[in-house]
């Protein structure tokens, strides 16, 4: 009987400790906010936004963090605009048709001044050869008949050839490539014939030759020119001859008939 008393009452004691152990480990655990069905505090959650920002939601409310990374993109996308000034380069462009404005006209000048320059030298003999008259004198025969004269070789109607005739007499006789300088002084002649008929005022002719002293081939360069008026002499000639020869005075080596358009 007093055994089973003291085994009841150790029974007691070992029980009462192991409940005040247990309450002493809830205690514990309730101030540690732990336990098995206690409150936990929540993981944070962390939301990436697009736009460079991160959001973190925690138990005492979202906090959002903003990123400034992507901002050293923008600049390299607006550096390329630039070169706005490069159309500059081309709006001069856009002036030069004036530099193709005389290209337009001077193919016509070009057609255009043989007979304008060769006219205005009938029309200066016209006026200045004084009629009648005969020279054997370079140095009056040919002053009123002076001055440049263009057309093409007779042979091939190509080549171009021009013709210089000084008032000495010098004449300057340009056929192609070649070219012959000489003075008349031998076997000068000139001769003019202008008749003033109502109706008829170009009845008007221009004879003159001559050659150059002899060479050492005892040969010489000879001069011809030869304007002769239409029959009715109502207007100019259409054209008119000028010859260079080379040679013997009778029996030329070399002969070239240059054709003045008027």
């Amino acid at each position: 009987m007093f055994l089973f008393s003291g085994m009841t009452m150790n029974t007691q004691l070992v029980s009462g400790s192991k409940l005040a152990l247990a309450l002493a480990i809830s205690a514990v655990l309730g101030a540690c906010g732990g336990g098995g069905g206690g409150d936990s505090t929540p993981a944070a959650t962390v939301a990436t936004n697009g736009a460079g920002s991160t959001t973190t939601s925690t138990a005492g409310g979202t906090t959002t963090a903003t990123n400034s990374t992507p901002a050293a993109s923008t600049p390299a996308t607006t550096a390329p605009s630039a070169p706005a000034t490069t159309p500059d380069a081309t709006t001069p462009a856009t002036n030069s048709p004036v530099a193709t404005a005389p290209a337009v006209t001077a193919p016509a000048n070009n057609v255009q001044t043989p007979s304008l320059v060769n006219r205005a030298m009938y029309e200066q003999m016209y006026r200045g050869c004084q009629t009648p008259f005969r020279s054997f004198d370079p140095a009056t025969g040919a002053a009123c008949a002076a001055g440049v004269y263009v057309g093409k070789d007779l042979s091939d109607g190509t080549t171009d050839c021009t013709v210089k005739l000084a008032k000495d007499g010098e004449v300057t006789f340009t056929v192609g490539d070649k070219v012959h300088v000489y003075k008349m002084t031998q076997l000068f002649r000139s001769v003019f014939l202008k008749l003033d008929v109502e109706g008829a005022p170009y009845l008007f002719s221009v004879h003159i030759s001559g050659y150059s002293a002899d060479d050492a081939a005892k040969k010489v360069h000879g001069f011809g020119m030869n304007v002769n008026a239409k029959d009715d002499g109502s207007t100019p000639p259409d054209e008119f001859e000028i010859t260079y020869t080379y040679g013997d005075v009778l029996t030329a080596d070399e002969k070239t008939v240059c054709k003045i358009p008027l």
